[in-house]
């Protein structure tokens, strides 16, 4: 069964995709690189702040983390 929200678009999908791994190579570079920090850093800000991710974060309502303030 499918709920609206759970579906994701190939694009979407990449994006979610690139977050995850450049969250990951951000703290792996956080020990082993810190130059590369910063690109990871500009990498997932751009991701995150994607309309289509923002637009399938809210879709998900109550199953969505919420960002600490």
């Amino acid at each position: 069964m499918s709920r609206p929200g759970y579906l994701v678009s190939a694009t979407l999908a990449a994006k979610l995709a690139s977050v995850v791994v450049h969250a990951d190579e951000l703290l792996d570079s956080i020990i082993t690189s810190p130059a590369a920090v910063e690109f990871d850093k500009v990498a997932l800000a751009t991701a995150c702040r994607d309309p289509e991710v923002q637009a399938w974060l809210k879709s998900l309502g109550a199953l969505a983390p919420q960002k600490r303030r």
